[in-house]
């Protein structure tokens, strides 16, 4: 009799060393399986939490992009009412210089009006001047 068994159990000429091969190969298997699921979850939860840190992420750039947003508004609302305040300045400043020159126009023409008239005087008494050393000369004895 050849009652050898396949070593799955039988009573055979393996059959204690087949029924405890058989087990460690049930328990290798159920092993394996249990890390794949296991694995499959690890797999899962890295999913999720790279997905969540994405999103996370993304929000955060979102955020930071909307302050930089509204920073730069501020900061050019800001720029706009400096350059209205210094444009301002210029236009008062501008304003007093133009006072200034009209000051300064208007003096330099009363002073060469001055002048206009004192060389006409000057010249309207020329004659008079003139003809009083000429008659000296000619009344001048000899």
């Amino acid at each position: 009799m050849n009652d050898q068994s396949d070593g799955r159990g039988g009573n055979g000429g393996h059959g204690q060393r087949g029924d405890v091969l058989f087990s460690i190969l049930e328990e290798i298997k159920g092993l394996r399986t249990e890390s794949r699921e296991g694995l499959a979850g690890l797999r899962t939860e890295m999913h999720e939490n790279i997905s969540g840190l994405r999103t996370e992420v993304h929000e955060n750039i979102s955020g930071l992009r909307h302050e930089m947003r509204d920073n730069i508004g501020a900061l050019r609302s800001e720029t706009q009412r400096e350059l209205a305040a210094v444009r301002g300045e210029m236009r008062a400043g501008f304003e007093i210089l133009n006072e200034r020159i009209d000051k300064v126009r208007t003096d330099l023409s009363e002073r060469m009006d001055k002048i206009i008239e004192n060389t006409g005087a000057h010249w309207r008494t020329l004659d008079t001047r003139v003809t009083r050393i000429e008659f000296q000369l000619e009344n001048r004895p000899r």
